[in-house]
């Protein structure tokens, strides 16, 4: 099937959980829809890049529902999309994996963090109240939270 237009192709189930780009997983939704399934898929899977596969859609939807933003994404060429899809398959799906997007105030799906029974609203707050970078408690919270005393609060 041909996209249709001002409509966006999705997967049904995503790559990063062994989905493939054969015709049967594919999709065409509204790009209010198209965030949606990805806000839920984030719910669903925690995989980082479904927070900002929805973030980046949620920003460049205008008031009317239409997609404003001229990113159409990178182009593969079918080898490429092919070896892609070898790779995934068999990777960790996102499943009860302790991966979180990046963070901040202003994400419509940011984290909050508990630490030491004070609640932080990012992971920028809690590095600058343990004055450490941010890529530290971002890879402290993705390998081990529980080592640290990190509780991450969905």
């Amino acid at each position: 099937m041909k996209k249709p237009k001002g409509f966006h192709k999705h997967h049904i189930v995503p790559r990063h959980a062994g989905g493939t780009d054969d015709p049967s997983n594919i999709i065409y939704l509204s790009p209010i829809d198209h965030a949606e399934a990805h806000l839920n898929l984030f719910k669903l899977y925690g995989n980082p890049n479904d927070a900002h596969a929805y973030n980046f859609l949620i920003k460049n939807i205008d008031e009317s529902g239409n997609f404003i933003s001229g990113f159409q994404g990178r182009k593969h060429s079918d080898i490429s999309k092919q070896k892609m899809s070898e790779k995934r398959i068999g990777q960790n799906s996102g499943i009860n994996n302790p991966m979180y997007g990046k963070t901040g105030k202003n994400s419509p799906v940011a984290i909050a963090i508990k630490y030491n029974n004070k609640i932080f609203e990012s992971i920028s707050d809690l590095a600058k109240f343990l004055n450490k970078p941010n890529k530290t408690i971002w890879n402290r919270i993705k390998n081990n939270p529980i080592k640290w005393g990190y509780e991450v609060l969905a």
